[in-house]
């Protein structure tokens, strides 16, 4: 199972796993990322076998855990 995690202290963290198999768990997370990256949310991709995170713009199913964090705040 991979997971979303989506960090943030005005709603509360929320997580969100999907089985890369189940069509419908990923649909689930998927909208949840869209959503978050319309808010500014950005999001960090971790695979197994790569030793840091990525930056991710779009939401990819195979990573084995995406992270998102709110947008910046401040210049």
């Amino acid at each position: 199972m991979a997971v979303l995690s989506v960090l943030d202290k005005l709603k509360g963290d929320k997580r969100v796993q999907w089985d890369k198999g189940n069509e419908q768990d990923v649909e689930k997370a998927k909208k949840l990322f869209d959503e978050k990256k319309k808010e500014g949310f950005m999001a960090w991709g971790y695979k197994k076998g790569l030793e840091n995170p990525f930056l991710l713009h779009e939401f990819d199913e195979d990573c084995d855990r995406i992270v998102m964090t709110p947008p910046p705040i401040g210049g």
